[in-house]
């Protein structure tokens, strides 16, 4: 599988899903819905904040982007947890 296939079949799977829980109104499904839209949008954002001064960005500098996007969401959703668990709500 080439890297144009790779990212073919994720935006599928992410679409299937979207698609397949779009009628169902649990808990999950918009919890999961949440934390991906929140991860795509901050991404983006950061990308397009990132690329102004110089009109690209480097494969690494993605990379550093996607990952800080993706602990901004675990700490979201620790302080979620912590939240449903104890009832503490942490600045």
């Amino acid at each position: 599988m080439n890297q144009k296939e790779f990212k073919q079949s994720n935006h599928d799977v992410l679409a299937e899903f979207i698609e397949k829980t779009t009628p169902n109104d649990d808990e999950l499904s918009d919890t999961i819905k949440c934390i991906l839209s929140q991860f795509l949008m901050n991404v983006r954002i950061s990308v397009r904040t990132a690329s102004k001064s110089k009109g690209w960005i480097s494969s690494l500098e993605l990379i550093d982007i996607q990952q800080k996007e993706l602990r901004r969401c675990v700490i979201d959703l620790e302080t979620q947890k912590d939240f449903i668990t104890k009832g503490v709500k942490k600045q």
